[in-house]
Formats: C-alpha cells, structure tokens, sequence
C-alpha cells in the first residue's frame, strides 16, 4: 500500500510504500511418531505444525507431547506473525493393558523317567495366543526331555504379557534292561532249585 499527497499548488508526492501480509493459519493434523493404539509399556509422541508458541488441550506449551496413557489430544498455535490457529482435529491415543503374568503347570510333575512325559499348561484365560521359549505356539506343550521352559501369552489386541517363571523339568534315564544268569542248571527236579542272578548293579 502507498499514499500520494497533493498540496494547495497540485504537486503530488508519494510515501513509501508499506508491504501488509495477511496471515491466516489455519489448524494442520497433528502427526504421531508411532501408532496412537499401543500396549502398556510403549508410547507415541504427537506434534504440532512448526510455530512459535503452542497450546495443547492438556496444557503442555511444547511443539510436541509424549503420550502414554489413554485419552483425547488437541492443541493450536501461535506463528511468527501472532496470529492464532484453530483448534487441530482431537487424536485418540488407547493403551491396552498387557496379559496377567502366566502361570505354568505341569501335568504329570516336574520330575519322572524317561518312558513317560508331562504336558505343560498355562493358566491364563485371557490368553489369545501362546508363545514358549521353545518356539511353540501352543497353549500347552509336551514335554519329554530335560529343559527350562518359559512362556509368554498374547492377547487379542497383540500385547505381550510378563514372562511365566522358570519351570525345570528332569527326566531320569532309564535303568538298562538287565541280563539274567542262572547259577547252575535251568532244568531241574522239583525237590532242588537255581539261583537267577541279575547283571543290572545299578538297580536298587
């Protein structure tokens, strides 16, 4: 914008001009990091557009807010100019809970002979899913050899539990199959006998 001045005789000048700029923010979506649905445990951070001053619904007055918790997020801003954006479209952050810590239970016991085996089973209801530190992904897991298993449970919206203690399973080897010896003849009269002597010395 510029004036022209006219006096009394008709000569014209002109002030400088003056350069006006117009600024009209208008409210930008909020952007997230990571997702806004995650599990206890993790988070996401929400940010508003570049600017100079910043206002969010929970009263933080930095660019960006970390989230961990459930709720409704919103916020403006102020740019270089001063002016004053709208309020930006709410974001919805959810946490969901983990699993309870699992339980395992053991079949038969922790401690048996190696011609039999256990079934390892989780207690969990609330489980969806089943991950042992075998690598299985069933809920229950039979067991036929020496180990440590663990196992953690996965609930329908994909979050992890706590992992299960330890359960020490031992399997005794079988005693070898013994040999036996007869003390003298194996076809006798009714009025003598033999003695049967077993080669087994590990048998108690």
């Amino acid at each position: 914008f510029y004036v022209r001045l006219t006096d009394q005789n008709g000569n014209v000048s002109q002030l400088p001009a003056i350069n006006i700029k117009v600024s009209n923010p208008v409210a930008s979506l909020i952007t997230a990091t990571r997702p806004t649905t995650f599990c206890d445990g993790d988070s996401t951070i929400l940010s508003l557009p570049n600017a100079v001053i910043y206002n969010w619904n929970t009263g933080t007055k930095a660019s960006s807010i970390l989230v961990k918790n459930t709720g409704s997020f919103s916020g403006y801003f102020v740019d270089s100019y001063g002016c004053l954006s709208g309020n930006a479209p709410t974001v919805n952050v959810v946490k969901n809970t983990l699993p309870s810590k699992p339980v395992i239970i053991s079949s038969t016991g922790t401690v048996f002979c190696a011609d039999t085996n256990t079934v390892l089973k989780v207690t969990n209801t609330d489980a969806t899913a089943y991950l042992w530190n075998t690598g299985s992904q069933a809920n229950n897991l039979a067991v036929s050899s020496s180990g440590t298993f663990t196992v953690k449970t996965i609930s329908k919206e994909n979050c992890y539990s706590p992992e299960s203690d330890k359960v020490s399973i031992t399997v005794n080897a079988l005693p070898p199959t013994p040999t036996l010896t007869a003390i003298g003849a194996t076809s006798f009269c009714l009025d003598t006998n033999v003695t049967l002597v077993s080669t087994n010395v590990n048998a108690v």
